[in-house]
């Protein structure tokens, strides 16, 4: 029955997170916040590629 919405809903959640960035950047004490973000997910992605990696390599050698 809810099947035909999950393109809608992933569309809605994308939209409300974009509303709750833009109250974010218009909050004056919470401006730099808004302006974090690109370097928060950053931080975030760099992590995981760093921990997948690891985790590749420590594969690799045990099924040697």
């Amino acid at each position: 029955m809810f099947a035909s919405l999950g393109p809608f809903t992933n569309y809605l959640c994308l939209a409300f997170v974009a509303l709750i960035v833009w109250v974010t950047y218009e909050t004056p004490g919470l401006r730099l916040s808004a302006y974090l973000i690109p370097v928060w997910l950053a931080v975030l992605g760099i992590g995981y590629y760093l921990k997948t990696r690891s985790a590749r390599g420590n594969q690799r050698a045990s099924s040697r």
